[in-house]
């Protein structure tokens, strides 16, 4: 565990929401598209990255389209 609560890691997420749109506007793939490619709604996405949903699927998804570690503060780390 990352020593964080849950709202504690939904804050800091939602901080770094704009780092995390640049990674995937970097590589042209929007939250509805993200959402698409693991079955899940482009607002589950973004509710995940504004940190007010802590979507387990939707985390796994960010890391593996490079989304840094560091950016994600997920309360299960």
């Amino acid at each position: 565990m990352n020593g964080m609560t849950k709202a504690e890691c939904a804050q800091q997420r939602y901080k770094a929401r704009f780092k995390i749109r640049e990674v995937l506007d970097d590589q042209d793939i929007t939250m509805n598209e993200l959402g698409r490619r693991i079955g899940l709604s482009g607002q589950i996405v973004q509710r995940t990255v504004q940190g007010k949903s802590h979507s387990p699927r939707v985390l796994e998804a960010l890391r593996q389209v490079g989304v840094p570690e560091n950016l994600l503060f997920d309360p299960r780390a």
